[in-house]
């Protein structure tokens, strides 16, 4: 299994989450993130001292299989050819429980 998670835009959110559920993919999480880094709508940060735009961490969790056509979806639609569209990490995940049944793996997805 694989953990996807992805740093995109605001302004994207509701794109990707549509592009997610029309592909089959239900358990999304989004979380709110800022970044430090230089983008096209960085703005000056007093808590921080520099310049930080608004972002979102998506976070999903999927079979190998899926992992190419998740991260397609996500990068198709968070796209915007400017700088900070993002970046998407895979990562690979060795055991899932679901908290409520106690089932492990794949089980524990659905």
């Amino acid at each position: 299994m694989k953990e996807i998670k992805a740093f995109i835009r605001k302004t994207k959110a509701s794109e990707v989450a549509h592009a997610l559920l029309q592909g089959g993919f239900h358990h999304v999480t989004f979380t709110d993130a800022i970044s430090l880094y230089r983008s096209s709508d960085a703005k000056p940060n007093i808590t921080f001292d520099c310049n930080t735009s608004p972002m979102l961490k998506l976070e999903v969790i999927c079979l190998d299989s899926d992992e190419p056509v998740v991260t397609s979806l996500i990068r198709e639609a968070a796209f915007t050819n400017q700088s900070g569209d993002g970046i998407i990490v895979v990562k690979n995940v060795n055991k899932i429980i679901k908290i409520k049944t106690a089932e492990e793996s794949i089980n524990a997805l659905s």
